[in-house]
């Protein structure tokens, strides 16, 4: 649970790092020749597929994909941190509808919960 919260918590933050990147590149434009102030269009960033080393041991232990509109499709995690993802969450309209895990290692699912 503890390793859960922590990948949750270094996910945030990766979040407001991104976003305060985008505030630095999309700042107000000062144009010197006829001095006014223009501001620049903000584009709103929506990912396709987020790939995440959160125990940093290079290798990736979490992967989200999105849909066009920024919703969750898909989850797979990787828990036991052996670089083989054992649990995949499915999303339908954002929520969560299906998870699966492979507990014993043999790389199928062997336990199914529909929520």
């Amino acid at each position: 649970m503890v390793n859960k919260r922590r990948g949750n918590m270094k996910k945030l933050i990766l979040v407001a790092v991104v976003l305060i990147c985008i505030g630095m590149v999309a700042p107000t434009v000062y144009c010197a020749s006829n001095a006014k102030v223009e501001t620049s269009s903000q584009v709103k960033v929506i990912p396709k597929k987020v790939q995440v080393d959160s125990n940093f041991d290079g290798k990736i232990d979490r992967i989200e994909n999105y849909d066009a509109e920024g919703r969750p499709i898909k989850t797979e995690v990787d828990n036991d941190n052996d670089g083989i993802m054992d649990e995949t969450v499915i999303y339908k309209d954002g929520k969560p509808v299906k998870t699966t895990k492979d507990t014993n290692k043999d790389g199928k699912p062997d336990v199914w919960i529909d929520l």
